[in-house]
């Protein structure tokens, strides 16, 4: 009886529960999906599976690879990786790609870049620069690589306890 009791009220919690589809999801921010704040993009997320048009890729022992590949929606990828060994014996990879794609708005954007031992070096037209350096600022650091400050040495100054003892000094006290 106390089993049928137990299987009795988990029947019925789960016939009164609401459907999967009613939760309410949010984002990593706590939106709700299709909530947009000012200074946000609205961005449309559509799970349509893309398909791959060709692909070659090749993994060495030592390391080293080669990997590229195009999908059905316009994304190019090609990557290149070698293996060297610098002086103090320490074992590092270099990669050197490229992707490209279309973004919403149609235009063809390409990112070329290498990855090696001093770190990830994106280039690409749609990157940020930085701003140019202003005229007077600019001036002022050829100025100074022009004329670079001059360490001054000072002769050593005599000291008043010079040719003093320490062991004369301890014994007056």
């Amino acid at each position: 009886m106390k089993n049928f009791l137990i299987l009795l009220a988990f029947v019925v919690a789960i016939c009164v529960s609401q459907p999967v589809n009613n939760v309410q999801r949010k984002n990593i921010a706590g939106q709700s999906p299709g909530q947009v704040f000012q200074g946000q993009v609205p961005v449309e997320h559509v799970q349509v599976p893309v398909g791959i048009i060709s692909q070659d890729s090749e993994v060495n022992p030592d390391g080293s690879f080669h990997n590229v590949w195009e999908s059905e929606n316009g994304i190019r990828v090609q990557e290149e990786a070698s293996v060297k060994l610098l002086r103090d014996n320490t074992v590092v990879q270099t990669v050197v790609g490229q992707v490209s794609y279309v973004d919403p708005e149609g235009t063809q954007v390409v990112l070329r870049y290498v990855a090696d031992e001093n770190g990830f070096h994106p280039e690409g037209e749609h990157l940020p620069t930085p701003p140019p350096v202003p005229t007077g600022i600019a001036r002022g650091l050829e100025w100074i690589q022009a004329h670079p400050p001059v360490e001054e040495t000072k002769p050593l100054e005599e000291t008043p306890t010079q040719g003093v003892s320490f062991e004369a000094n301890r014994r007056n006290n």
